[in-house]
């Protein structure tokens, strides 16, 4: 009984010095900036979760991209560009939400203004994203694709993770593994060239400019297995799809993406 009235204790002052600390130095939502009212531990708003530009309905296997009011035009498969490439390296794509608004402002503020707690609410995301494709910890229920066998990060170079401190796919592909129940491998697979910012470069360019970037250095970690691959954002396809060669030829079974957000 003491110990239980100690522990009760415990979390009033606990709240106690929160709400002290909520008074001083007012948390604000990770998206609008706007004072939060909501409790202890929250990163966003009400209103900025619940307006996510989440992707709903069908999307292209390949990329991800929500195929909208045409997914009948392509059987609810393929986009029109992905239709016209050739193998991509992966099984296929799903993403969270769309990179605009909302998720695009998170993100931002989650890489390059270095906020890696904000995993907590983007790695939430991600998670319930991973159990709804693959079912939770567990064996995958009926209607859910097959269960990955290893869930990994698309790397950053060493030089960039210095510069930011953290990995945010790393932190990322982590709570998609364990909402799973799959280990995470880590430095499995590495980034061997510095590759500079895609952002201004087309397809053609983007394939180009990542060509050789990766490399497995555990083999034996992905030999005959199944990997889900984790990213922040995808745009082209190009950094995925050159990291799943890298794997394929390490002798990984399949490879296929989870990605927190996709261009439009």
């Amino acid at each position: 009984m003491d110990a239980m009235n100690a522990a009760g204790t415990a979390t009033l002052a606990r709240r106690a010095w929160c709400a002290a600390l909520d008074l001083l130095y007012p948390r604000e939502c990770a998206a609008c900036g706007d004072v939060l009212a909501e409790p202890d531990g929250a990163q966003m708003c009400r209103f900025c979760l619940a307006n996510l530009p989440r992707v709903r309905g069908q999307a292209c296997m390949r990329c991800g991209l929500p195929l909208g009011p045409y997914a009948d035009d392509h059987e609810g498969r393929y986009c029109e560009g992905c239709r016209m490439l050739p193998f991509a390296g992966f099984k296929r794509t799903v993403a969270v939400g769309t990179y605009e608004g909302t998720l695009r402002r998170v993100i931002g503020r989650f890489k390059y203004d270095r906020r890696p707690h904000l995993v907590k609410t983007l790695g939430a995301l991600v998670a319930e994203r991973a159990r709804e494709e693959y079912g939770p910890a567990g064996d995958a229920p009926e209607g859910c694709d097959e269960k990955p066998d290893i869930v990994l990060g698309v790397p950053l170079h060493a030089a960039r993770k210095r510069a930011r401190t953290f990995d945010q796919a790393e932190l990322l592909a982590g709570r998609a593994a364990r909402a799973i129940g799959r280990p995470l491998g880590r430095g499995v697979i590495v980034r061997v060239v510095n590759t500079p910012t895609l952002t201004r470069q087309s397809r053609e360019e983007r394939a180009e400019t990542v060509k050789g970037a990766f490399m497995v250095l555990r083999p034996e970690a992905v030999k005959d297995r199944r990997v889900l691959l984790v990213d922040d954002v995808m745009t082209t396809g190009a950094t995925c799809s050159e990291c799943a060669r890298a794997l394929r030829k390490a002798g990984a079974k399949e490879t296929s993406i989870l990605v927190l957000a996709r261009t439009v």
